[in-house]
């Protein structure tokens, strides 16, 4: 594997950590407690963040 693979493997395991943090927080009290303009941006944030996430996982797959 090369370093330029490797550094696409951590980008997509850091990115999981991220996306595991979001969806834990959407629909937590703190998350209800926020306006509703900044809860709809965090809900299209982990959209585009799933879509980064999809993209990483085709690119490793393409290194086997």
């Amino acid at each position: 594997m090369t370093d330029w693979q490797q550094r696409v493997i951590d980008e997509k395991d850091e990115l999981d950590a991220k996306l595991l943090k979001l969806r834990a927080f959407i629909g937590s009290p703190s998350w209800l407690m926020m306006e509703v303009a900044d809860r709809w941006l965090l809900e299209k944030q982990l959209t585009f963040m799933n879509e980064y996430f999809a993209v990483l996982q085709q690119r490793i797959e393409r290194f086997k």
